[in-house]
């Protein structure tokens, strides 16, 4: 009904990470989408250490070439830890990809980061607005993580699903 005053459609969501069961265990990838990969410049390597550049230019550019090492290195980083992540939470998750909310397991995001070597700071910053694309639809990432309670068969259950059930 808003179009009428907007006139604009809501963006579609793209998961930031993709699941599947294969063989009953889930395989995590990383959607590459259309970023082509980051590179350096042939050339400016190249110039980096030119002799017959002069000495500012040269030193100028060996700057830059190294903060665009440290750039590529460290988004490189971030994508490997989003993937340990994702793997970490559907190792626990696994019974969601086949039943779904229902199933839904606690999962600290303390025991991530022990899983995943990292601090819980990281693991919050990792996951925060990123979404998964399962055999079920499309989630936040956030959403596996959740406290829960001890049903009287004695199995752990999350909050979610304990409000899943209730619906």
């Amino acid at each position: 009904p808003g179009r009428l005053v907007g006139g604009v459609s809501a963006p579609g969501i793209h998961p930031d990470v993709m699941v599947e069961l294969i063989e009953g265990d889930p395989v995590v990838t990383l959607p590459t989408g259309e970023m082509p990969p980051l590179r350096i410049s042939p050339s400016y390597r190249k110039l980096a250490t030119d002799k017959s550049a002069d000495r500012q230019t040269r030193q100028f550019v060996r700057g830059n070439v190294r903060s665009a090492r440290w750039l590529i290195s460290a988004v490189e980083q971030r994508r490997a830890t989003l993937q340990r992540v994702a793997e970490a939470v559907f190792d626990v998750q696994r019974e969601f990809l086949l039943e779904g909310t229902e199933v839904l397991r606690p999962l600290p995001m303390a025991d991530v980061a022990n899983v995943v070597g990292v601090h819980v700071a990281t693991i919050s910053r990792t996951v925060a607005g990123k979404y998964v694309q399962t055999p079920l639809g499309v989630y936040p990432l956030r959403m596996f993580f959740s406290g829960g309670t001890t049903s009287d068969d004695g199995e752990d259950v999350a909050w979610d699903a304990v409000k899943a059930r209730l619906q």
